[in-house]
């Protein structure tokens, strides 16, 4: 069972009927906290009484000022803990339309559940409201998880505009460039790539760049641009292969002069051997 609500001191709690003066902390004037009997009869709450004692091994009761032993002349009073207990209380919440009574034992199991106590939206949308108004409110809180139509992404209602026009991968969208709609956010990289992507409207270089063509154009007109400047494709290429030609020559030479040096290296030290 849990303990039932307390203030640092008494019980905090609305009794059904007027409570029975004995039950009353003569301290702190409310229904008493784990009570607690001096020598002389009165009782006190657990708190209550200790501050009286404030560490002395002797005081005063606060009723009729008869001096008790703290140790040996003050005890806990289970059994009147149990009638204290036993009093019956109303929600705390009655004011708000909780008919809700039970004993005190139980006040705090009740308190946990109570359909009129305050809560927050579990939402965090920063509401504050009766417990039995949640279910409703949840179906029109601006902070209520919906998923986004593209990407199943649980966002805040009041977040999904915002994702959907600045996150929201699976977005469909319009190119900038070719104005073609329906691509994916996460695809319009792949689309205007310059090497694999199909956008007509993206700059692309001539596909004979490597061999010196410097023209570049949108995707949609190099076509034209292949079937005008062939001849000079091909002149690139005759260009292209003729360097390379000079350079095997080239290098064809170069070995031909190292064999020989190697040839002659290899007479001198066949003389030079005995």
């Amino acid at each position: 069972m849990t303990s039932p609500p307390a203030t640092t001191r008494g019980y905090d709690a609305a009794f059904c009927s007027e409570l029975d003066r004995k039950y009353i902390c003569p301290v702190c004037l409310s229904a008493l906290h784990q009570p607690m009997q001096t020598a002389c009869g009165h009782r006190f709450c657990k708190s209550c009484i200790q501050g009286v004692i404030n560490g002395r091994t002797q005081a005063k009761c606060p009723v009729d000022n008869v001096v008790f032993k703290c140790k040996d002349e003050l005890f806990e009073d289970k059994a009147f803990q149990r009638e204290v207990l036993s009093q019956t209380v109303k929600c705390g919440n009655h004011g708000l339309g909780c008919a809700w009574s039970g004993e005190l034992r139980t006040y705090q199991d009740h308190d946990g559940r109570c359909l009129y106590i305050s809560v927050p939206c579990d939402n965090h949308c920063g509401l504050i409201l009766p417990r039995f108004r949640l279910r409703d409110h949840a179906e029109t809180c601006e902070r209520r998880p919906v998923d986004c139509q593209h990407c199943n992404s649980q966002i805040p209602f009041t977040d999904l505009t915002k994702h959907q026009v600045l996150a929201c991968q699976n977005l469909p969208v319009q190119c900038t460039l070719c104005g073609q709609a329906g691509i994916r956010r996460k695809d319009i990289s792949s689309h205007i790539d310059i090497t694999t992507g199909d956008c007509p409207s993206t700059v692309v270089p001539c596909q004979y760049a490597s061999f010196g063509c410097q023209f570049q154009n949108k995707r949609r007109d190099m076509v034209e641009h292949y079937r005008e400047a062939a001849n000079h494709h091909i002149l690139l290429l005759v260009g292209k292969i003729s360097d390379q030609e000079q350079r095997i020559s080239t290098l064809e030479s170069e070995l031909l002069r190292i064999q020989q040096e190697q040839d002659v290296q290899k007479q001198t030290l066949q003389q030079l051997q005995p």
